[in-house]
């Protein structure tokens, strides 16, 4: 049976004093972590976003949001994590996307790589989703 730890979110790891988290900070607490007998560590999404849904609006779910770390961040911490013998299970939010997404923005569009990736529709005149 595999225990699931998220104790290195939000406030509690932070390498700089902003009191927000961020990857540096989760990386220096894995030694902790690890002691703690679970198995893996859950990431809250991380991503590019522009805020206007709580982070949950991601702008590019290839990259990490400037306020957390870096790409070389994240790499780090994959592979301290790999060291200690836990896996990271990373909060992946890819029903939730910003209107500043470029994929959405291609698709839109109507770029021949990209105009299949989303199902647009008009609202009714209600202003309620279409079905």
């Amino acid at each position: 049976m595999r225990v699931l730890g998220s104790p290195v979110t939000g406030r509690a790891a932070f390498s700089a004093d902003n009191g927000i988290g961020d990857l540096p900070g989760v990386h220096g607490k894995f030694e902790h972590v690890a002691r703690m007998t679970v198995d893996a560590v859950s990431l809250p999404s991380f991503f590019p976003s522009p805020f206007a849904h709580g982070g949950y609006d991601i702008g590019d779910c290839m990259d990490v949001n400037s306020r957390c770390g870096t790409l070389t961040n994240l790499d780090a911490v994959v592979e301290k994590a790999q060291d200690l013998d836990l896996l990271v299970m990373i909060n992946q939010i890819f029903n939730h996307i910003s209107v500043e997404a470029l994929w959405l923005k291609l698709s839109v569009a109507g770029h021949p790589d990209c105009d299949d990736y989303y199902v647009c529709a008009d609202p009714k005149p209600d202003d309620t989703a279409s079905t």
